[in-house]
């Protein structure tokens, strides 16, 4: 009878493809058939893991069976997060070395355990082992770029001298920003104690006598303090004037 032994030609990676070649001591041609399959062929090509039997058979009709169990081969791949953000670039994220790595690969042409993101991107890494299967993962990466104010001169109201509050009315101030993620908001400070929340208003009123400064917040939550201070002064009123007679 014939005596016949299978293996695989090469690794079945995950998503890819196999072959299941037959060895044996041939006696005279021998006809290979597949359990999972009709007809008859040296070599099998596979998709998907499992276990595959075959069944050889000589020109006297002797036959022999073997089987094999075959898994899929898949590198490990998991990137720390799904989204990544930073208020600080370039953000250096890592992938940690596997035993059986070949190389690890990434969309933004990066090579390597380590890559620097400097810009908003989806970037996926793909690990390469040495069977040459590959793992790949995704992430989305944020990065607020540095913020800077251009030149703004607000409209100033002061206190008035009968006490009406001032009003400060930066006008448009989102226009005046560079840099970081819109939309923005903006706390108005004064002796370093915010007034209110941030909000995405420019307009600030109800203000007493003082100065302030303005800060900015990006969608990221970045902040930026252009250390510009703007000042709310009281009105001069004139003296009464006392009439006598």
């Amino acid at each position: 009878a014939p005596a016949i032994r299978l293996s695989l030609v090469n690794p079945l990676c995950r998503g890819g493809q196999a072959q299941i070649g037959v060895n044996s001591k041939k006696e005279g041609d021998l006809r290979v058939g597949w359990e999972s399959i009709d007809g008859t062929t040296d070599t099998l090509l596979i998709t998907s893991p499992g276990s595959y039997q075959a069944v050889a058979t000589n020109e006297a009709g002797c036959q022999d069976t073997a089987s094999i169990s075959v898994q899929a081969i898949a590198p490990e791949l998991t990137l720390p997060a799904d989204t990544i953000q930073t208020c600080d670039p370039p953000k250096r994220v890592e992938v940690p070395k596997k035993p059986g790595d070949k190389a690890v690969r990434w969309s933004n042409g990066q090579t390597g355990y380590t890559v620097e993101i400097g810009k908003t991107q989806e970037l996926t890494a793909t690990r390469i082992d040495t069977n040459g299967c590959r793992e790949t993962d995704t992430l989305q990466a944020r990065v607020s770029q540095p913020m800077r104010l251009k030149q703004v001169a607000p409209e100033i109201k002061p206190v008035s001298c009968d006490g009406k509050p001032g009003v400060l009315d930066f006008k448009n101030l989102p226009e005046a920003i560079s840099g970081g993620e819109p939309p923005y908001r903006f706390t108005l400070t004064k002796r370093q104690q915010a007034i209110g929340e941030p909000e995405r208003r420019d307009s600030f009123a109800n203000l007493s006598e003082g100065t302030y400064r303005i800060s900015v917040t990006d969608q990221l939550g970045c902040s930026y303090d252009p250390s510009k201070s703007f000042s709310i002064r009281k009105q001069q009123c004139d003296d009464p004037v006392v009439v006598v007679g």
